[in-house]
């Protein structure tokens, strides 16, 4: 058997280094993609927060609430539009998101985020608590959208704005147990400004495309100062 060479300065051989040097890149340029995308969506989210408090009118002291708040992402930039005096309910039907939007509050120091358990019939805020609600991509997921609206409606001050912002009703799979009207997964527009009509919202304004995305859009309305019996 031969020996094995001897590893001296030169050792690995040239050819394996510049492999070596070729993967390093290839990491280090994924790693900087990454980062850079990372920074987009970090801008692009940080942009639509700030239309959603233009078209809420929300400033410091108000009071709002983040419908099927996920992880707390946007809970967290609502609290930061209302801070230092303001309260944000975010609302999840999932215990394990409840405690992640609390956790998500705690990382950004905030202690004006309340994370409230709620149903698919009742979101569990109380009467005229909010100057505002926000309904971000999850409006298409109500199984009973009808009660959903009265209880969202009686948890806005009178003259308080709603914003919802979902997809157009051709993107991807139908949600399982959602009215039948829904084809796929989001409702077309007219469907939605209908059944909030009906719950006594008045529809203000809806902005279609919304964020330059077409296959998403915005409806804003407002409870009236008196509801109809």
């Amino acid at each position: 058997m031969s020996a094995n060479p001897i590893r001296g300065p030169g050792w690995p051989p040239t050819r394996w280094r510049v492999v070596a040097t070729v993967s390093a890149l290839g990491l280090v340029a994924a790693a900087l993609a990454a980062l850079a995308a990372g920074a987009a969506a970090s801008a692009a989210d940080d942009q639509e927060a700030a239309r959603i408090a233009e078209l809420l009118q929300l400033g410091p002291g108000q009071t709002v609430a983040d419908i099927g708040a996920g992880d707390g992402e946007w809970a967290v930039q609502l609290a930061r539009a209302v801070n230092p005096d303001g309260k944000v309910y975010a609302t999840e039907i999932k215990k394990d998101l409840v405690e992640k939007i609390r956790q998500a509050a705690d990382r950004a120091g905030l202690e004006n985020v309340s994370a409230i358990l709620s149903g698919q019939r009742d979101a569990g805020l109380p009467t005229d608590c909010c100057d505002a609600l926000l309904v971000r991509k999850v409006y298409h997921h109500f199984t009973d959208p009808a009660a959903m609206n009265h209880q969202l409606i009686k948890a806005l001050k009178p003259g308080g704005l709603i914003a919802i912002i979902d997809y157009t009703s051709y993107l991807g799979k139908r949600v399982q147990g959602v009215p039948k009207n829904r084809s796929n997964h989001g409702l077309a527009t007219e469907i939605l400004t209908r059944e909030i009509a009906d719950a006594g919202f008045e529809v203000e304004n809806i902005i279609q495309p919304w964020m330059d995305d077409s296959k998403v859009y915005c409806v804003i309305a407002r409870r009236p100062l008196q509801l109809a019996p």
